[in-house]
C-alpha cells in the first residue's frame, strides 16, 4: 500500500452531533442506501441484542469545522440507535485531511459486499432461523421429497429480494453461473 492507514480516533460520541449523510458536505453526495421497514426491524432487533457489535463495527465520521460530525458509513445503524434512544454511538472518526475522494468511496466500500454467500455451506450448517433473524435476505426451503442426482440430495433455494431491480441484478450477475455450475432452473 502506498498510502498511510491513518485514522483520527475511535470514540464514542454524542448522537447529538453527528449527522446523517444528506448531501450538506460540498462535493459528496447524499447516502445513497435506503432500508425496507422489515430490515431496519430486524436492525433495531439485533442491535438490542448484540450491542457489542457497534464496538467491532463503528459508524464512520467525518469531522466538521463546527464541532459536528457527518455519517460516511452506518447511516442505517444511527437512524436505529436514534429510535432505540441510545445517548451515544461508537464512532471511526476519520482525519479532517480526509479528501472528498476518499469519502466518497469510503461510503461506498462500507456498504459494498464484495464476498459471496456459500449457500451449500448456510443451507446445510447454519441454522435458517438465524439466517433470517440476523438479516439475511435469503430463504432456504429443503424439501422433504428432495429428488437424488449422483447420490446427492436436491434442494430448492429461494431468495427474497426487496425490490424487482436487485431481482434482476442478481439473475444477470448470478443466474447463467447457477444454471451452467448448479444445473440450476430459474423461475420466478
Amino acid at each position: 500500500m502506498s498510502e498511510s492507514l491513518a485514522v483520527s480516533g475511535f470514540l464514542a460520541l454524542p448522537l447529538s452531533v453527528v449527522d446523517p449523510n444528506e448531501g450538506q458536505l460540498e462535493g459528496l453526495p447524499a447516502n445513497p442506501r435506503t432500508i425496507n421497514r422489515k430490515k431496519y426491524d430486524k436492525l433495531k432487533a439485533n442491535i438490542t441484542a448484540y450491542p457489542e457489535m457497534l464496538t467491532y463495527r463503528g459508524i464512520i465520521v467525518y469531522p466538521m469545522p463546527n464541532g459536528r460530525y457527518i455519517i460516511i458509513g452506518g447511516n442505517m445503524r444511527y437512524r436505529a440507535l436514534k429510535e432505540l434512544g441510545c445517548a451515544t454511538v461508537p464512532c471511526i472518526v476519520l482525519p479532517p485531511d480526509t479528501c472528498i475522494e476518499r469519502l466518497k468511496a469510503y461510503t461506498i466500500l462500507d456498504n459494498n459486499g464484495f464476498g459471496e454467500w456459500d449457500f451449500d455451506l448456510l443451507a446445510n450448517q447454519w441454522n435458517e432461523e438465524d439466517l433470517l433473524q440476523w438479516g439475511m435476505d435469503l430463504d432456504f426451503n429443503l424439501d422433504d421429497g428432495a429428488q437424488k442426482t449422483d447420490g446427492a440430495p436436491s434442494f430448492t433455494v429461494t431468495f427474497t429480494f426487496t425490490t424487482e431491480a436487485d431481482k434482476w441484478r442478481f439473475r444477470e450477475d448470478y443466474g447463467q453461473t447457477a444454471i451452467d455450475y448448479y444445473g440450476a432452473t430459474i423461475s420466478d
